[in-house]
């Protein structure tokens, strides 16, 4: 019985990625010249938006629908749905993407991990088995925000922890911050 519903979940998931791939991939496929270069002016020390044409416009409003229908999903649904239309406003709401990485994380932490009963299992035989931990560790590597990732990375599981800290090396020695990258590998070597 449970295999069953696991393979019907893992059909969602399957389904629901396709469907939100084609959508963002139909709604941001246009170049960037295509959004007008005319900026509105917001309020001093706010950054101005772009005009969006009107077929990225309806794209925005899809994204916000979807978002919307979201919060009725189970968490491995949730987490997967908003990490993917984050992916929709990454160039054009940079903001906007943050913050809905951060609620994408924050739903994976209600998954119910499924591992292997047994030690000698694979987990690639079970449907559904590593969903979280690869959720988690998609959502914490597309952050941008660094302050973000490392806020979140105590609760995620701790392969999790593990893989992202070793990834967040690189960009705080890229960023020249050298002592936070030591500290990493400090924490890594503990």
């Amino acid at each position: 019985m449970r295999h069953g519903c696991l393979r019907k979940r893992s059909r969602e998931i399957r389904s629901c990625a396709a469907l939100l791939f084609l959508f963002c991939s139909c709604l941001f496929s246009q170049s960037a010249p295509t959004i007008s270069a005319t900026k509105v002016p917001v309020a001093p020390n706010k950054v101005a938006e772009t005009k969006l044409t009107p077929k990225q416009q309806r794209g925005r409003r899809l994204l916000q629908s979807a978002q919307a229908e979201a919060v009725s999903l189970q968490p491995d649904m949730r987490a997967f749905v908003l990490w993917k239309i984050a992916e929709g406003y990454r160039k054009s709401s940079p903001s906007k993407f943050d913050a809905l990485l951060r609620e994408a994380f924050t739903a994976s932490l209600s998954i119910e991990d499924i591992a292997p009963e047994s030690p000698g299992a694979r987990c690639p035989e079970m449907q559904g088995c590593g969903i979280k931990t690869w959720l988690q560790r998609s959502i914490l590597m597309a952050m941008t925000s660094l302050s973000d990732e490392e806020a979140l990375l105590p609760k995620a599981q701790a392969e999790v922890q593990k893989q992202v800290t070793a990834n967040l090396i690189p960009r705080y020695i890229a960023k020249k911050d050298l002592e936070r990258a030591r500290q990493l590998i400090t924490s890594l070597g503990d």
